[in-house]
């Protein structure tokens, strides 16, 4: 069973790090600049050039400044700042130029007023938005109100709609941990060739070979299947898992608003 083991940690490592050297190849740069500056982030937070350069990907530095200027011009038109702010979308007015901060952060406030309608803020809270923190002083307490009653909608109906989900992943889980358990019973079962004393029966060399041949051919297929079973069943463990988590993390909040 070592060798079992073994197989599925190379088989797991390579899972790990082949998949990121493919992304980093095909990555567009400048799009990626451009979306970095789009989500209001400084293009030094970001750690995935450093990441592809580690390993050994070629990282157009050049197409990745343009974007992230090219974004950051978008990022900090007025319009775009109204925008975000009608729909209760934080917007980092640090990234753009100082010279217009001022007079984007009252374009910003306008905007916001328009979002921080008690209205709105009943729906952003059933939908799972996060909570504004930055209506104007004279709309918040209203605003606040509305939303924790959204909020309280939306963690009942999460809670409520995980209980089929968590008990399908338990049904699936059951099941998979059953085949594997008769997986694996069935390749410990073959850890020695069986024909060792068969030449005492004047078997020839030739049906010797073929005989194990099919022997290792049968047990690398009973191996396979033995690594594949145990990622699912890991799968399925990680899924339960965090379904759980999400459950008693919208139970403990539900509590805390009662």
């Amino acid at each position: 069973m070592k060798h079992t083991y073994l197989l599925l940690f190379i088989f797991l490592v390579a899972g790990c790090s082949s998949p990121l050297k493919k992304q980093c190849k095909r990555l567009n740069w400048y799009k990626h600049g451009k979306n970095i500056a789009l989500s209001g982030e400084n293009i030094h937070s970001d750690n995935f050039a450093s990441r592809c350069e580690q390993k050994e990907v070629f990282v157009n530095h050049k197409a990745l400044k343009q974007g992230y200027k090219d974004g950051n011009d978008l990022y900090c038109e007025e319009q775009n700042v109204f925008t975000n702010a009608k729909i209760g979308r934080t917007v980092n007015l640090n990234m753009c130029p100082a010279e217009k901060q001022k007079k984007l952060r009252l374009v910003y406030a306008k905007g916001l007023r328009l979002f921080c309608q008690p209205e709105k803020g009943y729906a952003a809270g059933s939908k799972g938005m996060p909570l504004n923190p930055k209506c104007p002083e004279d709309m918040s307490k209203e605003y606040h109100q509305q939303y924790l009653k959204g909020r309280k909608l939306y963690l009942n109906e999460a809670v409520k709609n995980s209980k089929p989900e968590l008990a399908e992943i338990r049904l699936k889980l059951k099941s998979k941990k059953k085949e594997l358990t008769s997986k694996k019973q069935a390749f410990e079962a073959m850890d020695t060739l069986p024909i060792s004393g068969s030449q005492k029966y004047g078997m020839q060399n030739q049906v010797l070979e073929l005989a194990r041949a099919t022997f290792l051919k049968k047990r690398a297929k009973l191996e396979a299947e033995v690594n594949q079973l145990s990622q699912e069943v890991y799968n399925l463990e990680s899924q339960e898992q965090a379904l759980k988590d999400t459950v008693l993390s919208a139970q403990t909040e539900l509590k805390s608003l009662n």
